[in-house]
């Protein structure tokens, strides 16, 4: 099974259900899918794009909102899975187009979009070199890039991973069935490798957001509004991300590099 066989099978399980996500977040990562959307929409108003890709759309919810808010632009969403896209396509159509395909090999034209966004698609992506020129390639010169990513200087992060790997060897010793895993296993990278990508592929990082705050295990009454606040008071202080479970990154591809590529 490839890497994008397992993302197409696990998002076709869920495809129905997705979309509540976004409209009534419960946990602390429904929360996340929240906030990233607002992240987008306030950098789309900013940006004003006439050509503007979802990468990785989903269920279409963002895709919906950004062709909402800028109802003269054409917005074009991709993904993996078909079950998802058929979710998208049923919310409406207008001003948008989805197109089934990989990040890793997008049917786009070349200096053809004003903005990319890619959210939880870096979770999935096993070279971020490739990833990061592919969509270099079809953003044009001075076009902006919006993603997420796990931040891999999270405690609670490695926290996790730690529980999971015990979990994981206790099942296997045990002999109990296990779901399926990723084909291959892209850990969370820290802020500062995400950078030197963005730098090799001729980008320049405009902003970084840090998002989400939780342990990762266990969602309660007060983690919404918590992780909300915790953005706020932690966005210019240095340990702030060490403590954050995911990133956000404003990105924009260098002309000069285009120019000569």
């Amino acid at each position: 099974m490839t890497m994008d066989d397992y993302v197409q099978q696990k998002f076709d399980r869920v495809s129905l259900t997705y979309a509540t996500r976004y409209l009534r977040p419960k946990t602390i990562l429904d929360g996340e899918k929240r906030r990233r959307m607002e992240l987008v929409l306030d950098y789309a108003k900013r940006f004003q794009p006439r050509t503007v890709l979802d990468l990785g759309c989903g269920a279409g919810n963002v895709c919906a909102a950004v062709a909402q808010e800028l109802p003269s632009s054409r917005v074009i969403g991709v993904d993996l899975s078909y079950s998802m896209l058929q979710v998208a396509c049923g919310a409406g159509r207008q001003n948008r187009t989805f197109i089934q395909a990989s990040a890793g090999q997008l049917p786009l034209p070349s200096n053809s979009f004003d903005l990319v966004f890619a959210l939880g698609v870096v979770d999935y992506v096993a070279d971020l070199s490739r990833f990061f020129d592919n969509v270099r390639d079809v953003l044009k010169p001075g076009g902006h890039l919006l993603f997420t990513c796990p931040n891999g200087d999270s405690v609670s992060r490695a926290v996790r991973g730690a529980h999971q790997r015990l979990r994981g060897t206790i099942k296997h010793t045990l002999g109990l069935s296990a779901r399926v895993k990723a084909p291959v296993a892209v850990a969370p990278r820290s802020l500062a490798r995400i950078d030197r990508s963005l730098r090799q592929s001729g980008f320049t990082v405009l902003e970084r957001h840090l998002i989400t705050y939780g342990n990762g295990f266990a969602t309660f009454p007060w983690s919404l509004p918590v992780s909300r606040s915790m953005e706020t008071w932690l966005r210019n202080i240095a340990f702030g991300r060490y403590l954050a479970w995911s990133g956000f990154y404003v990105a924009q591809k260098n002309a000069v590099r285009a120019a000569a590529a």
